[in-house]
């Protein structure tokens, strides 16, 4: 039998991912990629003898198994955060205040809430009967809870940071399904987090080396998708540059944000043109600024909008995460940060970014259902999938969520060519 032909679009971790699994099952892959380098938004840069992470960054050991396995295999390290990590610190109105940690959510009526409302549906899935009730936005939902007011404004500054988004415009679905998966809503607070030693790039880096090695898959550098399509036996794909690439199969390893900005050609059938159209783009919004500092300090997040400030791990420079659109200089005032323009030596805004559009995936109200019916698709018809990070219904956003989603994505892939 001829061997069929694979097309992945993307060379980020899941992608890569997608393309190890293949390779190891004997099926050789071609991998289409915009930039010039693998990683997506596993990005890291050296810089004056530090890392810094232009995108994803932290791990959960106890959760994350499958990036604990990979980086196993290659023999990456794991690194503790900073001293400067363990204390973190509300900005509220120009004072700041001890966040502690945590432990006043323990067993507290808002707790008992939440831990009970993430255990009505399976975190497993994008959307369920007991899910539709909470895909109103984290504002909504934390205020017609119960319990002490101050720890819901605790609760919505920390969520701010890890959703990129202020708690009016993402959906209280993403944040529950997410807490589901860590155990519930202290064992999420409290999880141990680490990065990689040395970057997180390393982990797609290996995965490059280790195909290329193996010589199974092609990787493409500077293609960039313009459109798809589908002819009678294959998938088309036509590229910004020129040229038309066909495939029995094709894996879309695209951030939801350049997906859905992307032709999609009536030759797919109605279902796919008018999901992409109806998901549109994320919530999240963030933008890196990295500056020199003279010592270390103390994590920080502001209650009032989605940033968030720490120090890398060398503690010689200083990391602001704030809205895209946002003035840094306000944001490290709302921070108790002294950051001018002269002290800023890299920064880095994903919405701009066009190989991204956008950092890591945070839903909006009404977004969720529109996921599950993706998902559904690329589990009805493996031949065209969408795989990744944003897309993955498990550990969204996360390195475990693109790792699992090109493994599986890859797995049913093999099943389809063993049935036909």
């Amino acid at each position: 039998m001829k061997q069929p032909s694979i097309l992945i679009l993307g060379a980020g971790l899941a992608g890569l991912s997608a393309a190890e699994t293949l390779s190891d099952a004997g099926f050789r892959v071609v991998l289409l990629e915009s930039k010039s380098e693998v990683g997506g938004r596993t990005h890291s840069q050296r810089l004056d003898g530090a890392v810094i992470e232009r995108g994803a960054e932290f791990y959960h050991p106890d959760h994350h198994a499958r990036v604990v396995q990979r980086m196993a295999a290659f023999g990456l390290t794991p690194l503790l955060l900073p001293k400067s990590a363990e204390v973190t610190w509300l900005c509220e109105a120009g004072a700041a205040r001890r966040l502690g940690d945590w432990d006043s959510f323990k067993g507290s009526l808002l707790s008992q809430q939440i831990n009970r409302d993430s255990g009505r549906f399976d975190p497993s899935l994008w959307w369920s009967e007991g899910a539709a009730e909470f895909d109103i936005s984290w504002q909504d939902y934390l205020d017609r809870l119960e319990g002490d007011e101050d720890d819901k404004r605790r609760l919505k500054a920390l969520l701010h940071t890890l959703t990129g988004s202020t708690a009016a415009h993402h959906s209280a679905l993403g944040v529950l399904r997410e807490i589901a998966q860590f155990g519930g809503l202290d064992e999420a607070l409290n999880a141990n987090e680490y990065r990689i030693k040395g970057g997180t790039l390393q982990l797609s880096t290996a995965i490059e080396t280790r195909l290329l090695a193996q010589g199974a898959a092609e990787i493409r550098f500077g293609a960039s998708v313009k459109s798809i399509d589908r002819a009678t036996s294959c998938y088309q794909v036509t590229l910004e540059e020129g040229g038309i690439i066909e495939a029995d199969a094709l894996l879309v390893a695209l951030p939801l944000n350049v997906a859905t900005s992307l032709t999609w050609r009536d030759g797919l059938g109605e279902a796919y043109p008018s999901l992409m159209a109806r998901l549109g783009s994320h919530a999240n919004r963030s933008r890196k600024h990295w500056f020199s500092v003279s010592q270390p300090f103390e994590d920080r997040i502001s209650s009032d909008t989605s940033s968030i400030a720490f120090t890398e791990d060398s503690g010689q420079l200083g990391c602001v995460i704030a809205p895209s659109e946002a003035s840094l200089e306000r944001e490290a005032g709302l921070l108790s940060l002294d950051v001018n323009a002269e002290r800023i030596v890299s920064d880095h805004d994903w919405v701009e970014d066009p190989a991204a559009k956008g950092a890591w995936m945070t839903p909006r109200v009404g977004q969720i259902p529109l996921l599950h019916e993706v998902h559904q698709l690329s589990i009805n018809q493996p031949r065209l999938q969408w795989v990744g990070g944003d897309w993955s219904p498990a550990w969204a956003g996360w390195m475990e969520g693109a790792i699992r989603s090109g493994e599986d994505a890859a797995v049913r892939l093999i099943r389809s060519f063993s049935r036909a």
